[in-house]
């Protein structure tokens, strides 16, 4: 199949705008599912925490492929909760567009603008879908403005939905320039735009037609002659979409399936087939691995996006940061349906199904062996801000412990663990409250482990304050010698080494070594220090000098420099948004004040007020349930990295 048909899409929202009930309404359109699950009775199909899991993971949930008309759409579940936004971030990258849901009555929503600028950071282009039209207050034409003020994007209708009384009678198609009539979630095209339809469609035809003829001069030269074929149109919409210069968008209801299906219209019509980087073009293949599964019998089922080139059933990959470590491709399969298809290979755009040999995880970047070494993901281990000890009963339930973290953290990809040498326990490190807390349960419920877990704290870090070096020393062995030079300084994240001049590989290696012991035994009792660069050079070297010399100069120069560099502790900050009604304002405003939080700015919108805060993270732990408590649950509190501050003491 060629990549030009292939449409590989999610689903980005605020919380509670409708994109989990959206989601079923595709799959039913698409075939993929026979029934619409409801949300609010727990039965969604793209729910995997409720679902019966096919090797450890609803693939599902990662995937599900389905035709749509001429294309074959490739739907990838994304989460919507700020507890999961490494998760969120993942899914944009294996998009190549993406559908932009809003709630017709609230509008612009703060979720909303987070996830809008994840999608502009990933150059995601979107199509919009304007829900909850049946509720009462919704405005579709508002709505409309809210994004356009919002994003400064224009934001063009394709369909016009016409409601009457919280009922979508009838929708305009503002492309091919004719109207039908819904009933009972059936579509039947009517002869002519009936006049009282026409009082808003025509205007909202005329900015169609002037916003996409901007730069196009095919359809503005159709303009004028009065004559605009819809196959230009489509054209120059899409061209404007896949540059992100336009939002095409239509909007119904999606709890009742009202015009749904008009949003697999735009993906198919105005979203971008999938393409190869540039800086990967010629490479034999690569792809991104962004679920999991469980590990059974030495192989682990793992959802792959391919970037460039192809695999083959039987090809051996390697994984970033393996070193020569290769694992064997044993099973391809593409996701259609209920079905798992098995097939030969995968291709450039393909989103599959890979059984594989060996221990893979959600984040890690795949790669033909005889190919250049790829990483689609930065480490992402200075992110997890929050821990918590778990502590089990006996060494019976410690060995399930460690076992069922090693498999959570692949499946998961956005969490770590680690054992505490001192104590025996484990610490489980994570982005938020709620994503522990599933990890929690799914560690108790899928692995059976029983164990006692500690409150949840915020980690501190350690950065250096400043720089150190060059300085030289020289360490002596058995008549062997080597003398080295080594210098420190921040970085934003990570350590970096860097040598000059010809350096044996044993002691590169050892030094080294000695360098990533002395960064992560840390130096102020906050844990490992994060962020340096290193300059080292060999000054000296008898002939035959062990390896160790270079482990041995670096444990003990290696500390002196961070001491004279200095060590900075700091405390996870984050950017808060609370929504809600006016009548509770006072009150959040109070809480939020009590607890040391900074207030940035209080917007009026629709229904409402939102409150912007930052803070130190560790303050807010817990806010979500005080929140809705002080609300009596109409509030919502949402929550965004918002990087790293001083500690105060």
């Amino acid at each position: 199949m060629a990549n030009e048909n292939i449409r590989n899409v999610g689903i980005i929202a605020h919380v509670d705008a409708g994109k989990t009930t959206l989601s079923e309404q595709i799959l039913l359109h698409g075939g993929a599912i026979r029934t619409v699950g409801r949300v609010d009775e727990g039965l969604s199909t793209m729910d995997y925490l409720r679902q019966e899991q096919l090797r450890g993971i609803t693939i599902r949930s990662g995937v599900a492929s389905f035709r749509w008309k001429d294309k074959q759409i490739n739907f990838v579940d994304t989460p919507g909760h700020i507890d999961f936004s490494l998760e969120v971030e993942r899914s944009l990258q294996v998009l190549d567009g993406a559908i932009a849901v809003f709630c017709g009555v609230r509008g612009v929503e703060p979720r909303t603008r987070a996830v809008w600028a994840l999608a502009d950071k990933f150059r995601v282009p979107r199509v919009g879908w304007i829900n909850k039209l049946d509720m009462p207050g919704a405005d579709f034409a508002g709505t409309v403005l809210e994004i356009e003020d919002a994003f400064g994007i224009d934001v063009l209708p394709v369909d016009w939905p016409v409601v009457r009384d919280g009922v979508v009678v009838g929708a305009v198609d503002l492309v091919e320039w004719t109207a039908r009539e819904l009933r009972e979630n059936q579509s039947r095209r009517l002869a002519r735009i009936p006049d009282d339809w026409l009082s808003f469609a025509e205007p909202a035809r005329e900015r169609l037609l002037e916003d996409a003829s901007k730069d196009d001069e095919p359809l503005m030269e159709q303009i004028l002659t009065g004559n605009v074929d819809p196959a230009v149109l489509v054209r120059a919409i899409a061209r404007g979409c896949r540059e992100r210069r336009f939002l095409p968008v239509t909007g119904g209801s999606a709890l009742r399936g009202w015009n749904s299906a008009t949003v697999l219209d735009s993906v198919a019509r105005f979203l971008p087939p999938p393409a190869t980087p540039s800086e990967l073009r010629g490479h034999p293949g690569a792809g991104l691995v962004f679920q999991a599964g469980r590990e059974d019998a030495g192989r682990k089922t793992v959802v792959c996006r391919m970037y460039a080139g192809e695999l083959s059933k039987g090809d051996a990959i390697r994984k970033a940061g393996s070193r020569d470590a290769s694992d064997k491709i044993c099973r391809i399969h593409q996701v259609f349906a209920d079905d798992l298809v098995e097939v030969e290979s995968a291709r450039t755009g393909d989103i599959v199904a890979l059984e594989v040999e060996g221990r893979w995880k959600a984040g890690d970047s795949l790669f033909r062996p005889e190919g250049a070494e790829i990483r689609f993901e930065a480490d992402h281990k200075a992110r997890l801000v929050l821990e918590l000890a778990l502590e089990a009963a006996s060494a019976e339930e410690h060995a399930k412990l460690t076992e069922g973290l090693k498999a959570l953290a692949e499946e998961d990809g956005g969490i770590d663990w680690c054992e505490e040498p001192e104590t025996g326990r484990c610490i489980l490190r994570g982005q938020g409250e709620l994503q522990l807390e599933i990890a929690l349960e799914m560690l108790r419920e899928s692995h059976t482990a029983q164990f006692k877990a500690w409150q949840p704290h915020v980690r501190r870090r350690e950065r250096l304050a400043g720089q150190a070096g060059p300085k030289s020393e020289r360490a002596e062995w058995a008549g062997h010698w080597l003398e080295l030079r080594a210098s420190v300084a921040p970085a934003e994240e990570g350590t970096a080494i860097r040598w000059t001049g010809d350096v044996p590989e044993g002691i590169r290696a050892a030094s080294e070594a000695g360098i990533h012991e002395t960064m992560g035994n840390g130096h102020a009792g906050h844990g490992s220090l994060d962020g340096a660069d290193w300059e080292l050079e060999v000054v000296g070297i008898s002939p035959d000098a062990p390896a160790s010399l270079g482990k041995k100069i670096m444990d003990h120069l290696g500390a002196e420099l961070l001491k004279e560099a200095g060590i900075l502790i700091e405390v996870p900050a984050t950017k808060a948004l609370i929504q809600t009604p006016d009548e509770h304002l006072g009150a959040l405003l109070a809480c939020m004040k009590s607890r040391g939080a900074e207030i940035q700015a209080i917007d009026t919108q629709r229904n409402g007020s939102t409150i912007k805060i930052f803070s130190p993270l560790e303050p807010m732990i817990g806010c979500a349930t005080l929140v809705r408590s002080l609300s009596k649950g109409q509030a919502l509190l949402s929550l965004e990295p918002g990087g790293w501050v001083a500690a105060s003491a």
